[in-house]
């Protein structure tokens, strides 16, 4: 007859919430897809600690017992386990109220940090680029360059529309935290220079970066 593991033991080799935080966040050393998750958790002054993994057989065991697509980030908070980090950003905002005030602000929140979660796609790439060679690395960056005057641009038309204060409605949402993201990423890789024509969207750096927490 075959084995079978008891209930019990299958809980004692999952990873447990770090205590004494509301929230504990699993991905691997780096910024990665996970530093979206970690702007929210500060803007939404959610108390978070990092369990980072850092070998093959911890993420395998952890693929098989609490990530269900076997991939990270994963985040514990309020009695969830929680994967995708796109729906981990949307319920850190809805927990936090900075989604809106109704279903069209929401979904216009939803635009702006899916355009935002496209142009970081580039900026993810740019520590594997460094490692293949300078020349990769410096081809990378003007690509970035070019990509964030595309999509910068338009932000800043996005921004100027709405009255030139917040990206959605009169109020802060993570739409306005997840650009100024973004952006920021986008400078410490590419410059100061790449956002001159774009004073809204610094001005809102400006206003996100002086928020407590």
């Amino acid at each position: 007859m075959g084995t079978t593991t008891s209930s019990s033991t299958y809980e004692s080799t999952r990873e447990k919430p770090i205590e004494n935080v509301v929230a504990t966040l699993y991905y691997f050393e780096g910024r990665g897809v996970a530093d979206q998750i970690r702007w929210m958790f500060a803007a939404g002054n959610i108390s978070f600690a990092q369990k980072s993994v850092t070998s093959r057989e911890m993420f395998l065991k952890m693929a098989e017992r609490q990530l269900p697509f076997g991939q990270l980030p994963i985040v514990q908070i309020d009695g969830l386990e929680l994967v995708q980090t796109q729906a981990i950003i949307r319920y850190l905002a809805r927990r936090t109220n900075l989604c809106g005030t109704n279903a069209r602000d929401e979904v216009k929140c939803d635009m702006i940090v899916e355009t935002c979660s496209d142009v970081l796609k580039l900026a993810l790439q740019t520590p594997f680029r460094r490692i293949e060679s300078a020349e990769s690395a410096e081809k990378h960056i003007n690509a970035m360059k070019v990509n964030w005057q595309k999509f910068g641009t338009r932000l800043e038309a996005v921004l100027a529309a709405n009255g030139g204060v917040y990206m959605v409605g009169n109020d802060l949402t993570y739409a306005d935290i997840l650009t100024v993201h973004c952006l920021t990423w986008y400078v410490e890789e590419c410059g100061t220079e790449i956002a001159e024509n774009m004073p809204l969207l610094i001005e809102l750096q400006y206003k996100i970066m002086n928020l407590p927490g």
